[in-house]
């Protein structure tokens, strides 16, 4: 991805599928998270973009998560990545989420707040990213 539009391309794993065509990108050599990446600031390693993971997820099944699961959470949509543990799962495709190391509880939590811990959410990712045509 190239971090904040800066020009410097460093390897990133997409951990996020937001609407609107934008992305969630984990640099993990460099221990950072970018949410609201555009389509035009990623590309695949040898050089496919990312139109090919927009093609490769749509008619994709959203993501769900269980009550007792733990995840990743974005609190209140302010960029934070914080451990939580799914504590409810309301109609809508809404979440609560309990923050434990924090003390918080959040109510009415949408999917695109919350990740998958361990990379699981990007192995999905992955996934169909190795079924795209190249």
């Amino acid at each position: 991805g190239n971090f904040k539009g800066m020009g410097d391309w460093d390897e990133a794993v997409v951990v996020g599928v937001k609407p609107g065509g934008l992305y969630v990108l984990d640099y993990t050599d460099e221990g950072l998270i970018e949410e609201d990446v555009p389509a035009s600031r990623i590309m695949r390693q040898g050089g496919a973009g990312a139109a090919d993971v927009a093609e490769a997820l749509a008619g994709e099944a959203p993501v769900t998560f269980a009550e007792g699961e733990a995840v990743l959470g974005n609190f209140k949509g302010m960029g934070d990545w914080d451990e939580a543990v799914v504590v409810g799962v309301k109609p809508g495709g809404l979440y609560v989420l309990d923050y434990t190391d924090e003390g918080l509880i959040e109510e009415d939590v949408p999917a695109s707040r919350i990740m998958r811990q361990g990379g699981a959410g990007a192995a999905d990712v992955a996934e169909a990213l190795a079924a795209a045509p190249a």
